[in-house]
């Protein structure tokens, strides 16, 4: 299934990069880019939209780039 979109849960900042744009059955892992620094520490999640329109939340895990 295919990654549409990804916004951090609660604002309008979409991704620069998603890789790889797609998701397979079971467990994934996935790297999101913003054009913006994303702060370490407490727990924030990523909205994926789909390519059949539903939407799948995960956790963040940040690092150093």
């Amino acid at each position: 299934m295919r990654i549409d979109t990804a916004t951090l849960e609660g604002t309008n900042n979409y991704s620069v990069n998603i890789t790889p744009v797609y998701l397979q059955p079971g467990n994934n892992v996935i790297t999101v880019t913003f054009a913006f620094h994303v702060s370490a520490g407490g727990t924030q999640r990523i909205r994926l939209v789909l390519e059949n329109g539903s939407t799948v939340y995960v956790l963040l895990t940040s690092s150093q780039s």
